[in-house]
């Protein structure tokens, strides 16, 4: 979601005040919100990665199902 420039002006203007009046706690908080700068820099929307986790939960209970069949029955 892009951001006009008159909310990035407001953004960045609480940023310096935080920054000056709470350093310890724009260190927390800046650290925190990388993993988001990361997922929003992903190159795969977030409906694709969710798909993609949920086709590879799948395949490895296929997989876990089918190695458990080829023991045989009473193993």
């Amino acid at each position: 979601m892009a951001l006009s420039a008159r909310d990035r002006r407001i953004f960045s203007a609480i940023e310096r005040d935080l920054i000056r009046e709470d350093p310890r706690w724009t260190r927390r908080c800046t650290r925190r919100t990388r993993g988001f700068d990361r997922l929003e820099r992903s190159r795969l929307p977030a409906l694709v990665r969710r798909r993609l986790s949920i086709t590879a939960a799948f395949a490895a209970w296929v997989a876990l199902v089918c190695a458990d069949a080829s023991r045989g029955p009473g193993a």
